[in-house]
């Protein structure tokens, strides 16, 4: 792999910005992507145009995805941690069963 970083451009609400992206441009291009289409959905919805009030809601927006998406990720690691414990004590208690 290329240790060098490459460069790809990305459109985000009409402004083209050049993207650093360690060899994958794909993702680079698709999380702009997502930015973007944030940002001109909330656009639609405000009557004032300031980019920097769409791009402070968008952030908004895009953290609280990312908050909702980690509690999720939590609470089921939270449920797979606990059908582990279980699997395992059903486990040990056939096992003890097969010793006697």
């Amino acid at each position: 792999m290329n240790k060098e970083k490459d460069v790809v451009k990305v459109s985000i609400y009409g402004m083209e910005y050049p993207v650093k992206t360690g060899g994958d441009n794909k993702y680079v291009k698709s999380v702009a992507k997502h930015v973007d289409d944030v940002m001109l959905e909330i656009d639609r919805a405000m009557s004032s145009k300031s980019p920097l009030k769409v791009a402070v809601l968008a952030a908004l927006n895009i953290a609280d995805e990312l908050m909702r998406e980690r509690e999720e990720k939590k609470k089921l690691l939270e449920i797979m941690s606990k059908d582990a414990e279980k699997l395992i004590e059903k486990i040990d208690r056939n096992v003890q069963d097969l010793e006697k």
